[in-house]
């Protein structure tokens, strides 16, 4: 579903913005444009396919969700890391930036409500998350266990802690 989900993305990113590329690319950031010309770039069999793994991940999720509410899972691979310092590798394996966002990307293919919460820190104290998962069309359902969750165990008055302290 990897591969899929980035092809859809790549295709879809360069459908909605590909038109400013133009007249507005010395104002775009240099990775959106690389992004966009990478969507650009892709072949209409290679999006079909990716729609057919998609479509297929979604039935299986219905399937799941017809003997489950809900789905729980860590929102992140990693820790919480410095803004722009991305892992580049996990156990020595390299890793792409969706390789630390894997219990996330099916869901945003599918159209499946998730959020995520607070559910605890790292040893650090940095923020560590749950993300719940639900049916198509039960966002309220995925909500109203989310704010269950934050009013069981508070986390407005936290902050994390700063990598310049």
């Amino acid at each position: 579903a990897k591969k899929s989900f980035e092809t859809i993305v790549l295709v879809e990113n360069a459908g909605a913005n590909g038109k400013y590329l133009e007249e507005h690319r010395a104002l775009m950031d240099e990775g959106l444009v690389k992004f966009i010309e990478a969507g650009m770039e892709c072949r209409a069999v290679d999006y079909t396919a990716a729609t057919r793994v998609r479509d297929d991940l979604a039935a299986k999720l219905a399937a799941f969700f017809a003997d489950h509410d809900l789905l729980l899972t860590p929102t992140v691979a990693v820790a919480p890391f410095p803004i722009g310092q991305a892992p580049r590798e996990m156990g020595g394996v390299k890793m792409e930036p969706v390789d630390w966002i894997p219990f996330t990307y099916a869901f945003n293919l599918t159209g499946n409500p998730a959020a995520s919460v607070p559910c605890g820190t790292t040893a650090v104290g940095l923020p560590v998350g749950l993300q719940v998962v639900g049916p198509r069309h039960a966002d309220a359902l995925v909500l109203n266990l989310c704010a269950q969750l934050e009013e069981a165990r508070p986390w407005a008055h936290h902050r994390p802690v700063s990598n310049d302290q």
